[in-house]
């Protein structure tokens, strides 16, 4: 297991508490610069290499909303990531960003088909690709999706809140 924040926190080298100055007094470095030398810093060792390191870095880049990117990271994890089917749902999460729910179920799909779920993991995923249905103005699809996780669990996180919305009530 790779731990991206630890290895960053170890390294004196990297701040990024901050704004920082470029190393030419040029300006404000960005996140992009961060991700961009942080990769070109870690191409050189092996050990950074592995499936955990990608795969962290694709949830970095997704909170940033660096989907295109994040999706590339996680496709550099996929094969030989042990939770696949944690790698397919942020797969569907980022296409769902962009606003490409047909991709998206795609993932939702395999992530379903990946390896048995537990029933709350099952729920997780339904309630996520209901997310990506609201968020990209398919409604329908999703208050379907949130009746029928409530029809499992009523209690389950903002469920009956998220009916309430969709149903106008």
């Amino acid at each position: 297991f790779f731990d991206l924040e630890a290895a960053l926190q170890s390294d004196s080298s990297i701040d990024i508490s901050g704004e920082q100055e470029d190393m030419e007094g040029q300006g404000v470095i960005s996140h992009d610069d961060i991700f961009r030398e942080l990769k070109r810093s870690v191409s050189a060792s092996d050990e950074n290499k592995s499936t955990h390191f990608h795969f962290n870095l694709g949830l970095a880049l997704e909170r940033c909303g660096s989907f295109d990117e994040a999706l590339e990271e996680y496709r550099m994890a996929e094969n030989q990531f042990e939770d696949k089917p944690q790698c397919y749902l942020r797969m569907a999460v980022c296409l769902g960003a962009k606003g490409d729910i047909g991709k998206a179920e795609k993932f939702m799909k395999k992530a379903f088909k990946a390896g048995s779920r537990t029933d709350d993991e099952k729920l997780d995923l339904n309630y996520e690709m209901a997310l990506i249905y609201k968020s990209n103005k398919a409604d329908k699809k999703a208050l379907k999706l949130f009746k029928e996780i409530s029809k499992s669990r009523p209690n389950f996180r903002d469920i009956e809140s998220r009916i309430s919305e969709l149903s106008g009530g």
